[in-house]
């Protein structure tokens, strides 16, 4: 998996280093460790690496953001993602797999795959 630096996820997102701190700030619960910006500490601050996660998680917020959502909603909207994830690889450990979790995690790849074509236009 690659680590993208943040100059780089920016400008693919078409957003300044600055504005990208920022969703990292609104977005920690749902992206890598190694993407969190930490507050300098005597002027000595580690560079924050994007993982190709991390940058589906903000294409996907980028995509509710430019649809008016705000950072609670996109917040709920990658919680009940990463809920019906969980609960749709625990229904299909147990075989309980339903047709509307089914639908769910369709639409969830569905998204991922467009995500990943416009990620892979743009490098």
């Amino acid at each position: 998996m690659a680590d993208h630096r943040i100059a780089e996820v920016a400008d693919l997102l078409g957003i300044s280093v600055s504005m990208l701190r920022a969703w990292t700030l609104e977005l920690t619960a749902y992206l890598s460790d190694s993407a969190q910006w930490i507050a300098p500490i005597a002027g000595n601050r580690p560079a924050p690496r994007y993982t190709d996660s991390d940058i589906v998680v903000l294409c996907r917020a980028q995509r509710l953001r430019e649809q008016g959502m705000t950072f609670e909603h996109i917040r709920a909207q990658l919680a009940e993602a990463g809920e019906a994830a969980d609960a749709s690889e625990a229904a299909g450990l147990a075989g309980e797999e339903t047709p509307a979790r089914a639908k769910y995690a369709y639409e969830l790849a569905v998204d991922a795959l467009r995500d990943a074509v416009r990620v892979q236009g743009t490098l």
